[in-house]
């Protein structure tokens, strides 16, 4: 009897246990994901970022370079993304190639995204202006 009622017992103990409902982000992908979650409760965040890359080929690399332009700065959102020399140019787009501008734009939640970007000279004038999508983990590349 001793026994039948410590197996009832331990059995209780370890459906209780075994059945306890932990809610949290169950989304590998998500930076908050919860292992130990058993029920997703809608709380996951995500990181997402994208790459854009502009280059310009010898034909428009001499036509910068004859208008005098010396720098291209390169906004989203007015934001100053980095700069971009004239002089260097490419044969074709290369994401992360030595002759292109490459920059890692943050998405946050979402998996895309629309960004306005616009280039310009040493003397603030624009040269390029546009917008593309941008996708998580992937590299978008831009002619000018």
């Amino acid at each position: 009897m001793k026994y039948s009622t410590l197996l009832i017992s331990l059995l209780f103990v370890i459906s209780a246990v075994s059945c306890k409902k932990i809610q949290g982000c169950k989304d590998p992908e998500a930076i908050n994901y919860d292992e130990k979650a058993n029920i997703d409760d809608g709380s996951c965040i995500y990181n997402y970022a994208g790459d854009i890359s502009f280059w310009f080929n010898e034909y428009r690399s001499n036509e910068l370079v004859g208008a005098g332009v010396t720098l291209l700065t390169v906004y989203f959102d007015d934001v100053a993304a980095g700069t971009i020399d004239p002089v260097v140019w490419s044969i074709g787009p290369e994401c992360n190639g030595e002759t292109t501008f490459t920059t890692t734009l943050d998405l946050g939640e979402h998996q895309s995204e629309n960004m306005n970007y616009v280039i310009r000279d040493q003397s603030g004038n624009t040269r390029f202006s546009g917008n593309i999508n941008v996708f998580a983990d992937e590299c978008r590349s831009r002619q000018l």
